[in-house]
């Protein structure tokens, strides 16, 4: 069983969801991003996973839009050698924390970054997680799926540092999604919560 389907079977996506094109994106960004995320998107699009996070797509809104948030966070996040010396990472060998080469594709409702640094094969990119002080850093390489999977259901190596562990936002409670806007309209709506079955 593939990361897709466990993930989709503890916590099924909401109802059918309009195809997602990426091709202004990936032009844009110059890339092309990893099929099973987009696969992954177009299941979920930007749902909340735990009230953590969101992952980014193409979308109308800035706050939402995967190339967008990428330029702000590229303006945003500071070089490695402006990063006071107790917060310098041990970045892996062959990856680079320089801004420019980073793409987020995850928007954390505290202002924390989910990126990538994308190398030649997208089936691999390298995840790196940072805090907005820059102070916490995580890396792995694994898709997305599996990295969201492994997440929610708390499995993730997160080297020591437990930043970034998906019990300071359960709460002892099984993993969850939230959709804020079910009815896709202006008026909203009360947000629909999908949680896994304990």
């Amino acid at each position: 069983m593939t990361a897709f389907d466990e993930l989709t079977t503890l916590l099924p996506p909401p109802p059918a969801r309009p195809p997602v094109a990426w091709d202004a994106t990936e032009a844009e960004l110059g890339v092309e991003l990893p099929a099973e995320y987009k696969r992954l998107y177009h299941a979920y699009g930007d749902v909340l996973w735990c009230n953590a996070f969101r992952l980014l797509g193409p979308a109308p809104d800035e706050w939402d839009d995967l190339a967008a948030r990428t330029h702000r966070a590229r303006g945003d996040l500071l070089p490695p050698e402006q990063l006071l010396p107790q917060w310098q990472p041990a970045v892996p060998a062959g990856v680079s924390i320089e801004p420019a080469q980073l793409i987020q594709w995850g928007a954390h409702e505290g202002g924390d970054y989910l990126l990538w640094y994308p190398g030649p094969d997208p089936a691999v990119w390298t995840i790196i997680l940072t805090n907005v002080h820059q102070s916490a850093w995580l890396f792995t390489t694994m898709p997305v799926t599996d990295f969201l999977l492994a997440w929610t259901t708390g499995t993730l190596d997160l080297g020591g540092n437990d930043y970034f562990d998906v019990a300071h936002y359960l709460d002892g409670e099984p993993p969850y999604y939230e959709i804020d806007n079910p009815a896709g309209d202006l008026a909203g709506g009360e947000p629909i919560r999908v949680q896994a079955t304990p």
